[in-house]
């Protein structure tokens, strides 16, 4: 946060304080903005500046309706924002007795400061509901945290008490929880810290260590703790901090209440969509099936419980690429989510997600993106404009956009997803890096479409670097996002016509493929080989980019049929042959990828502007 022992001399009149005022909802939201007045004391003819009594300027409506769009806000949202400190802040400067006005622009300047650091402010009350509002909103994960705890606390309770049917120890056990999570908060608590701040991990951190101890006999409460802060850490990218909890509340769930209960089903599916995550698909997939078959045994087929195993299921089978298996678990889930538990749940929103990211991936692009946009619709509504899940869709939306070939449309996606997941996550998060990444790789192609730009190219690198120390950092170096990484970095190296380099990133990264176990037709493979086959034809190698390029081809055909990356592959095919003397078999590859062009859906602008000059050297030749 900045310091104000700089701001006192920003502004120079009560006229600029008041226009600040007027806008303020926008700026103090989300700019930090720099206000203070002058370095002197207020005279009472200094506290009535005209324009905060004056009727703000009509605007046309269509200018309005364009503005709100751009920042992604309305007027009446930024009114509500107004309403509240930055009102008291306005009142208490404009107060006519000199006893209730601040007694100096440094007093106000520091109270516009709490404001904008979300603590509480010296013009409004000192009431408990305030601070603890203030707090809240400067704590939103860390609140966040404590508020699964306290549910999975009151759910474990609830479920235990009901089940033993002892309405005796009900006060007994409200009041341990009470204690338990006041002793878990009591780190965050600014009047017990003195202000100090303390992350959302040091509180997970604190309530994994207080479980062993608060929960001690209570074993059904213990399990429901554990798997609320499991996957609180999983959120934050912290892998086997999460997996060690989660693997805990599903032993004590398994003993307690045995294969197939809707809380066994529900920990094998969280447990099993965090090492898919980590690319752990077989050891996934096989608790699943199992969880599977144990919840039709003791479940109807349309429960919620077992729709979570399906989705599970389905998520899994599309981050190994099998299409086909993944799409009707995935319907199903869907469809069982949104009528058992209606429209508006968070799984339904959960389910469209990874409905659109399978659709993408088969190059749906019109269905995916439908999916992901009434995605984005529930998690706005559900959770407000800056949570990470509306992110994390967001930037998928933007990949879709790209993939469409809009590339102007696709950066506000991109920008707005990556500061959503830095302020929420961190900058060492997964869905982070893969927002930078995707950014990154927008700026590569825009560079290639004006003719190689260098200064794109500056741009983008760094970000593709820090991504892929992000994911090595989390995943290790035998990771599918890895080596996806250092193939994106081999395809900047490739625009900037580095040959050399190019092939030597994307050796590595089917190196990583192949230390990572990605299954053999995963679409991340054939990505490196057509960069690999490219990079061979830069260095004058058609011979042996023949065969790179031909089993690139080969995977896209089996693993996505009609795949807009299809006409990628036979392009660069096409050239091969043709540097290889087989004019008439490159004519009718490069003809076949010209046809799928126009035809089909897909980010073709690149691949168009190639395929142009592949032709003009095919019609040369003849």
């Amino acid at each position: 946060m900045r310091s104000w022992g700089s701001a006192a001399s920003a502004i120079t009149s009560w006229p600029a304080m008041a226009v600040v005022m007027e806008s303020s909802p926008a700026l103090a939201r989300s700019s930090r903005v720099m206000m203070a007045a002058k370095a002197a004391p207020m005279t009472a003819e200094a506290a009535r500046p005209p324009s905060l009594v004056c009727s703000r300027p009509v605007v046309a409506a269509v200018r309005e309706s364009e503005a709100a769009s751009r920042r992604s806000s309305t007027p009446a949202s930024l009114s509500r924002a107004l309403r509240g400190d930055l009102d008291r802040i306005a009142l208490k400067a404009l107060r006519k007795e000199p006893v209730r006005r601040y007694h100096s622009a440094e007093a106000l300047a520091r109270d516009v400061e709490r404001h904008l650091g979300g603590f509480p402010i010296e013009a409004r009350p000192d009431t408990l509901g305030y601070r603890v509002g203030t707090f809240a909103k400067r704590h939103r994960v860390v609140v966040g945290a404590a508020l699964a705890v306290l549910l999975a606390i009151v759910g474990g309770l609830s479920g235990a008490l009901w089940w033993a049917g002892q309405a005796s120890q009900e006060r007994d056990r409200a009041v341990a929880s009470r204690e338990m999570l006041l002793s878990l908060l009591g780190d965050v608590d600014p009047d017990q810290t003195g202000g100090r701040e303390v992350s959302a991990l040091a509180l997970l951190d604190h309530t994994a260590e207080r479980l062993r101890i608060g929960l001690r006999g209570d074993d059904r409460t213990r399990a429901a703790v554990e798997a609320a802060v499991g996957k609180v850490y999983g959120n934050l990218g912290e892998f086997e901090r999460a997996e060690v909890l989660q693997r805990s509340a599903l032993r004590t769930r398994q003993e307690a209440l045995g294969a197939g209960h809707p809380d066994v089903l529900q920990s094998q599916a969280d447990l099993a969509l965090l090492l898919t995550r980590q690319s752990r698909h077989e050891e996934a997939e096989q608790m699943l099936r199992g969880a599977l078959a144990a919840g039709r045994r003791q479940l109807d087929a349309e429960h919620p419980a077992v729709a979570a195993v399906q989705h599970a299921i389905g998520v899994a089978l599309t981050q190994q690429g099998r299409f086909a298996e993944a799409e009707p678990h995935l319907h199903h889930a869907l469809m069982v989510r949104r009528t058992a538990l209606g429209a508006d749940a968070p799984v339904v929103a959960h389910s469209l997600a990874a409905m659109g990211s399978l659709l993408r991936r088969q190059g749906r692009l019109e269905e995916a993106e439908s999916h992901y946009r009434a995605a984005a619709d529930r998690y706005r509504a559900l959770y407000g404009s800056e949570n990470p899940r509306l992110g994390s869709a967001l930037n998928e939306i933007g990949v879709i956009r790209k993939n469409s070939g809009d590339y102007r449309g696709a950066e506000p996606y991109y920008r707005q997803a990556l500061a959503i997941l830095e302020d929420s996550y961190g900058d060492r998060h997964p869905d982070y890096a893969r927002a930078m990444s995707n950014l990154a790789l927008l700026l590569k192609d825009r560079a290639i479409l004006l003719g190689g730009d260098p200064a794109l190219l500056d741009e983008a690198e760094p970000m593709l670097l820090r991504s892929l120390a992000i994911y090595r950092d989390l995943h290790g170096d035998a990771h599918l996002r890895v080596g996806h990484t250092e193939a994106h970095i081999g395809m900047l190296h490739l625009a900037r016509g580095h040959g050399p380099e190019a092939e030597r990133w994307f050796r590595q990264s089917l190196a990583t493929h192949d230390a990572a176990e990605t299954p053999a037709l995963h679409t991340a493979r054939p990505y490196p080989l057509t960069g690999l086959g490219e990079a061979l034809l830069l260095r004058g190698r058609a011979a042996e980019a023949e065969p790179v390029l031909r089993e690139a081809l080969r995977i896209r055909q089996a693993s996505t049929p009609g795949h807009w990356r299809i006409a990628e592959a036979q392009s660069a095919l096409a050239e091969c042959l043709f540097r290889l003397g087989r004019v008439a078999a490159a004519d009718r590859l490069l003809t076949t990828a010209e046809r799928r062009m126009r035809e089909g859906d897909g980010e073709f602008a690149r691949l168009a502007l190639a395929t142009r000059e592949r032709r003009a050297l095919l019609d040369a030749a003849r």
